[in-house]
């Protein structure tokens, strides 16, 4: 059977991270991923085995408000179809929000230009048991305008090898960064988001991210907010390009996969 044959499916998802271990396969048993819940309801519509290629793995505990896979298949399904079928057999954990026919040659990793990420962050304050998984709790009042200056030595294309995580031997790691925005912003509402009161968001974006990169980039920037490293401190930490120099990541919860961007879409 040629290529041509074959129909190629992009699917974009959101999804709560809290109760899956990550969204790739992994081999341990009685591990529930994304991957494993996406392919096996496929399966079930196409009736034949789905391999998804997938735009970011995202770590455990880390939420999507907008992951993008896709696929191929030599059965034909309707768009309107494919979406209502998934969305009627995944769990209310995952949602599927569109569904598209694209070209042969599209990939959801290697045709993807930027993807974003948003970080949520709550500062000098206890953690709230109805946001713990939702938001990145820190004790300490953070400096923005400290953050922001350790953030500008991130932008362009650097080695991020200090910033990755058990990145294996001989893969690149070259990354162009962007753009990294943190601002305060207001959040409240009826019920437990009344005491929510204003909320740190760190936006950030690159062409690609290695493992935990932007988990130990947050991490980073915590601590220069806090004032327990300097702002020149960043720059120090990516020139090393060993991720010893580098603080532990962030905590999953309050990280979102906020986009994917396509050079044509």
């Amino acid at each position: 059977m040629t290529m041509d044959e074959y129909k190629v499916y992009k699917i974009s998802i959101a999804y709560d991270g809290k109760a899956f271990s990550g969204f790739q396969s992994q081999a341990l048993k009685d591990i529930i991923t994304i991957q494993d819940i996406l392919e096996e309801k496929l399966k079930l519509i196409f009736a034949e085995p789905i391999s998804i290629r997938v735009a970011g793995r995202t770590d455990a505990g880390v939420h999507a408000l907008e992951q993008v896979i896709s696929f191929r298949s030599k059965v034909e399904r309707k768009d309107e179809v494919l979406l209502y079928a998934l969305n009627s057999l995944l769990p209310n954990t995952i949602k599927v929000l569109q569904v598209r026919h694209m070209s042969d040659n599209f990939h959801a990793r290697f045709s993807a230009k930027s993807r974003q990420y948003e970080y949520l962050i709550k500062d000098d304050s206890k953690i709230d048991p109805f946001f713990r998984d939702r938001i990145l709790f820190v004790k300490t009042k953070l400096d923005l305008e400290l953050m922001a200056q350790g953030a500008a030595y991130l932008i362009g294309s650097h080695d991020f090898a200090s910033f990755g995580s058990q990145v294996p031997k001989g893969d690149p790691t070259i990354r162009r960064m962007e753009k990294i925005d943190i601002f305060r912003q207001s959040c409240s509402g009826p019920g437990p988001f009344a005491n929510l009161g204003e909320l740190i968001v760190l936006q950030i974006k690159a062409n690609a991210f290695l493992r935990r990169m932007v988990r130990m980039i947050c991490s980073t920037l915590i601590k220069v907010g806090s004032g327990e490293l300097k702002p020149i401190d960043v720059k120090n930490i990516l020139e090393k390009t060993d991720p010893c120099f580098c603080p532990p990541p962030s905590d999953p919860g309050g990280l979102y996969l906020k986009s994917i961007d396509y050079a044509q879409d």
